[in-house]
Parts: C-alpha cells; sequence; structure tokens
C-alpha cells in the first residue's frame, strides 16, 4: 500500500512538472497571449459626435453619406474616398429602413459602399476609414474588427482589406484581407476578423478598405488594437 501511494504521488509530481514545463514553453514562445486592456482606437465603433447638435446629421433614412477626407466628420477617423467619382462613405444609425439594427456594438456602423453606390471601376476600392494611433515600439498588438451583410438584399461576397504602416500612405508592413463572406441567413450577419502585428514605430496607422461587394453594402463596426501580452499581463506594451 504505501509503494502504490508513492507511486501516485510521483506521478502527480511528473504532471504538475510537465504542466509547469509546458506553460514556460508556451510563454517564451507567445503561444498563451491574448488581447489586454482598453482599445489604442478612438471611437472605434463610430459613436461618438452623434448626439443631438453633434457632427452627424442622418437623413430621413437613417444614414448620413460621407464624402470628404476631412478627418473630423467621424471623431478619431479620417474618411477616404474618390471625390473625383462621387464616391462616399455612409455612417448608419440602427433605426436606418436598408439595415435596422445592424451594428455590432453601439447604435452605429458604417458602410463602406457609400450612399451613393457608386460602382467600382476595374481594380478599383469602395470607400475606406484610416486612423494613426500611438504604440510602443517591438510591442505585439492585435487588431479586430466586424464586417457584416445583410442578405437577401445587401448579401454577399464581400471582402475588405486592413492594412498596419508606419505613416499614412506608406505601403503596410502588415495585412490581412477579411472574406469573401457570403452568409444566407435573412438579416444583418456579421463576421468577426483579426491581425496580429508587431509595431513598428511609436506611432502606427490602420487603414480599412472595402475590396469587393455584390449588392453594395460592406458593414464595419466595433474596430479595436489591443495589446497582445502573454498570460494577460497588464501593462506589458506600457
Amino acid at each position: 500500500m504505501a509503494t502504490s501511494g508513492f507511486r501516485v504521488r510521483i506521478v502527480v509530481m511528473l504532471v504538475i512538472l510537465i504542466s509547469i514545463l509546458a506553460a514556460l514553453l508556451l510563454y517564451r514562445s507567445g503561444v498563451v497571449s491574448w488581447p489586454v486592456g482598453d482599445s489604442l482606437l478612438a471611437n472605434g465603433s463610430f459613436e461618438d459626435g452623434t448626439e443631438p447638435g453633434g457632427v452627424f446629421k442622418p437623413n430621413g433614412d437613417g444614414v448620413m453619406s460621407l464624402p470628404t477626407a476631412d478627418g473630423a466628420t467621424i471623431p478619431g477617423w479620417t474618411v477616404l474616398v474618390v471625390q473625383s467619382r462621387g464616391q462616399d462613405v455612409a455612417w448608419v444609425q440602427n433605426a436606418n429602413r436598408f439595415v435596422p439594427n445592424g451594428a455590432t456594438d453601439g447604435t452605429h456602423f458604417l458602410d463602406l459602399t457609400g450612399l451613393h453606390d457608386i460602382p467600382l471601376p476595374n481594380g478599383g476600392t469602395f470607400g475606406a476609414v484610416r486612423q494613426t494611433f500611438a504604440t510602443a515600439v517591438n510591442k505585439p498588438y492585435h487588431l479586430s474588427f466586424d464586417i457584416m451583410a445583410a442578405p437577401p438584399s445587401f448579401g454577399g461576397p464581400i471582402t475588405v482589406d486592413a492594412s498596419i504602416s508606419r505613416t499614412p500612405g506608406e505601403a503596410p508592413y502588415a495585412h490581412t484581407t477579411c472574406g469573401p463572406f457570403n452568409p444566407t441567413t435573412p438579416g444583418n450577419q456579421p463576421k468577426t476578423c483579426g491581425l496580429d502585428f508587431k509595431a513598428a514605430t511609436a506611432s502606427t496607422t490602420l487603414t480599412i478598405v472595402g475590396t469587393a461587394a455584390a449588392h453594395q453594402y460592406i458593414g464595419l463596426d466595433h474596430v479595436l488594437v489591443q495589446c497582445l501580452a502573454p498570460l494577460g499581463r497588464s501593462g506589458f506594451c506600457s
């Protein structure tokens, strides 16, 4: 009996030791990491500025056309459109007649195809939004964002590209393509996409652009950038 109990203790100790070694290996390799802390982005769900008397003035359908790249209409974001083609990005509130309750976080979202639904030229893109934010050099971060399609009237496939660069307009050093997303369930359907990247500079630029849409709707909402910390260590990226 004593020998049996000793063997049990040895097995338990070996299991504990193996678990500790595995955790250390995963920690050193960065496998056991997850996003922590507040998002580094301002107005990631496109809520700010929508209060009565604010900058947003939606039409009777609950939509506002954003045709300018002034960087002020949506606080925190610069809207990128081809103005010569009449292109725009649409700001949409949940109480709209096209895609009711389309927001995945809060009560407002964007449509990267815009209110005017200008057809794409060959090789062109729909509207885009851009934001520059502070980062710590060589620290890892996680970008996540929701795209939405709304069958049957505004279904997919839709595709969105997100890129990370050092400065606005510079070639990206990290990139992800979200889609093609082609849901079949009726109503607004979201898909969350993500990208891990390591900051190259103390200031980082995110650009999100709609690249394909079958029915003139590319919903965008709940854009986050968070520190990707080993074992969720608070303050790792500060």
